[in-house]
């Protein structure tokens, strides 16, 4: 908790006198990601304009990640809107991407994909990029169910310009979902050694 405090307090400083001498370059990314995730507007604001008008390309990037981890319905939607209107195509993976390290947002903004599936297939058409969008968007995911949701999802559509991107979003679900239950199976037959650790 002091930590986060001391992280918000940086951040805090930074936003009310435009001061980031207290923000150390490798810290940047890590104070964003905290005061979007434990702020609300006001925070979120800052962040954005960071990433519009950024001093350096790792305050971009830092900035653009860290607005996908507001806790907050509205401005999660507000954020997957901004995707669709105000993101160049280069930098639409870093926001996907961050939405996969939110649990509170990931399978929003998946779902945001499939229902803009056609959008995005128009915009990045002869755009190598987009199969880099794909694995960010599902491979967070890790039951039965999203794989078998995935592959129905893209059974009528065509990936042959990013089906290993499809492929390791599909594999990585089966793969954390085998992990899964052989920790479940250990636990079941080391119940003692499971509990201390």
């Amino acid at each position: 908790y002091s930590v986060i405090r001391e992280l918000r307090t940086r951040f805090d400083h930074f936003r009310a006198t435009g001061d980031e001498s207290n923000i150390p370059a490798d810290l940047r990314r890590i104070v964003y990601h905290i005061a979007v995730q434990h702020g609300g507007e006001q925070e979120y604001q800052t962040v954005q304009k960071i990433a519009e008008n950024p001093n350096s390309p790792t305050s971009k990037i830092a900035a653009m990640l860290s607005m996908t981890q507001t806790q907050d319905k509205g401005l999660i939607e507000k954020t997957l809107a901004y995707i669709e209107t105000d993101v160049k195509n280069q930098d639409v993976e870093y926001y996907f991407n961050g939405f996969s390290c939110n649990y509170a947002a990931r399978r929003r903004a998946a779902e945001f994909f499939q229902q803009n599936y056609h959008k995005f297939v128009e915009r990045f058409e002869g755009n190598f990029s987009f199969r880099y969008i794909v694995p960010g968007i599902f491979d967070s995911f890790s039951t039965n169910k999203d794989a078998q949701e995935i592959e129905e999802f893209f059974r009528d559509k065509d990936v042959s310009k990013f089906n290993m991107a499809y492929a390791q979003a599909s594999i990585s679900c089966y793969l954390l979902t085998a992990t899964h239950l052989v920790f479940i199976t250990d636990a079941r037959n080391y119940p003692h050694e499971c509990q201390m650790a």
